[in-house]
């Protein structure tokens, strides 16, 4: 096979947008693109207010994704208002309650997943048994050891995060002299055979790049001119604003499920963060939900474009799909968009092998995080409201019934390819929704069941005792955060 022509590299790369998404992929990009390849910004005004739908919780693979940039955690910490996360606390949600903690993987007994031992033994609870959880009910944190035998080194952490404050921090760790800035308007973008030729600016201005990066939003310039076409289930409207923290905040989200929507409170390193999400068509809104002066106001559409990368754009993060931020899925998949273009980043102008495997990969990515969040919508009662029913709307994937069904069933994880949330995600969904599994594997009645009792019994002091030792979440990082300044010193 010929190897191709030095002269068909890809040169030049255009990355559009002013927002999370442009200022993470622009980041990415300076901090591990070779110096041959020339990278521009182009930064255009329109989606800043919209990063208030990536919400505020980033998950336990920021640590990996930002170590890789060469960023470390006390940086990351130093430079943001960033603290950490032990997961959500939902409640009010359809009438139940529970933390959707970050957990590591549960232990296997005997060949036999953890969840059957607890339905074998008539355990219907399984919160006890997760020490991230646990310590989130008392608001305490510590760095989880790398002792495998301590209760502690099964939790997993990740941040919370103001998506406002989090792009600019990675925009203040982009190498300047690795990346040329170009501020305007567009005035026209010129296609010709399915790939953006140029981009003209309104002072007269012309990109030319052999990759075009739209990180532009919701608004995706680059891949609509393209004619990819947004498909859109539903609007959603929300607004953030911030207040001192009390001293008393937790080490997870709260989220709370209101008629018009959700309403979550999150403690960062001074101040709380409050997202309220809601249907800006519901009737009477206006009175149930007083946007207060100087909050970050955005409405948007929910839902994706059919193909992330057409010709040579491809679209990252809100350019390819709006997520709710109901979980941490819109940090997520952003992650994953980045480190995808990372990994599929072409050599030469023919990107047609690149792009397909890019969009096999996105497409997987957002049905399964779509699979995730119907879930929160299944098995109980909603208020009838428009919000919820909107919710509901979509006629459920049949992948997603038969998750359902054979949980509910037997308690088996029905998995399919690149699912970004993991089994553990799901059980503790499951769990806390009030599925329970009809019956458990035989397998594990080769166990004595005493034993089984005693192990079950152990693990659950073992991380009450841990749980007992940790110091307050708040505590925890003022003093994490006064150690990292006299390091500086």
């Amino acid at each position: 096979m010929a190897l191709h022509k030095s002269d068909d590299n890809v040169k030049k790369i255009v990355v559009c947008g002013n927002g999370l998404a442009a200022q993470m992929t622009v980041c990415a990009l300076a901090r591990q693109l070779p110096d041959q390849i020339q990278l521009t910004w182009l930064r255009i005004a329109g989606s800043e207010q919209s990063d208030i739908f990536y919400g505020n919780t980033a998950p336990p693979a920021t640590y990996e994704f930002n170590l890789n940039l060469g960023i470390s955690e006390p940086e990351l910490l130093s430079g943001s208002e960033a603290s950490f996360s032990f997961g959500t606390r939902y409640q009010n949600w359809g009438g139940a309650a529970w933390t959707q903690c970050f957990q590591q993987p549960l232990p296997i007994i005997d060949g036999v997943l953890f969840h059957h031992y607890l339905s074998q033994q008539n355990i219907f609870e399984l919160e006890p048994f997760l020490v991230s959880a646990v310590a989130a009910q008392k608001g305490a944190f510590a760095h989880p050891p790398e002792d495998r035998r301590h209760a502690l080194s099964r939790a997993e952490y990740g941040y919370h995060i103001d998506p406002l404050d989090w792009g600019r921090f990675f925009e203040r760790m982009v190498p300047r002299d690795r990346v040329d800035i170009a501020a305007g308007e567009i005035a026209d973008i010129v296609v010709h055979d399915g790939d953006i030729e140029t981009v003209r600016l309104s002072d007269g201005r012309e990109l030319v790049a052999d990759l075009y990066v739209d990180g532009s939003g919701a608004g995706a310039v680059f891949l609509s001119s393209l004619g990819v076409v947004f498909k859109a289930e539903r609007r959603l409207a929300a607004h953030m604003q911030y207040r001192p923290l009390s001293g008393a905040e937790g080490v997870v989200r709260t989220l709370t499920g209101c008629d018009f929507g959700w309403v979550s409170d999150t403690p960062l390193q001074s101040q709380v963060a409050t997202l309220t999400v809601f249907d800006p068509q519901m009737p009477g809104q206006a009175a149930l939900i007083a946007v207060p002066e100087g909050a970050a106001v955005a409405e948007v559409p929910i839902g994706r474009h059919p193909i992330a990368w057409a010709g040579n754009c491809v679209a990252i993060g809100q350019a390819a799909g709006v997520v709710e931020p109901l979980t941490a899925a819109p940090v997520v998949l952003l992650i994953r968009d980045v480190d995808r273009l990372l990994s599929l980043l072409p050599n030469t102008r023919d990107m047609r092998v690149e792009s397909r495997e890019f969009n096999r990969q996105y497409d997987e990515d957002y049905r399964n995080a779509g699979l995730f969040h119907r879930a929160f919508y299944e098995g109980h009662a909603f208020p009838d409201t428009s919000y919820w029913r909107a919710a509901r709307a979509q006629p459920i994937d049949e992948r997603l019934s038969a998750k359902l069904a054979q949980f509910e069933s037997r308690g088996l994880h029905v998995a399919y390819d690149l699912e970004p949330f993991t089994q553990e995600d799901w059980l503790i969904l499951s769990y806390g929704m009030g599925r329970r599994p009809g019956r458990y594997d035989r397998i594990a009645d080769r166990a004595d069941r005493d034993r089984v009792r005693q192990f079950l019994s152990g693990m659950r002091q073992d991380i009450e005792r841990c749980v007992s030792a940790m110091p307050n979440h708040t505590d925890y990082m003022q003093n994490f955060m006064r150690y990292l300044r006299q390091q500086e010193t």
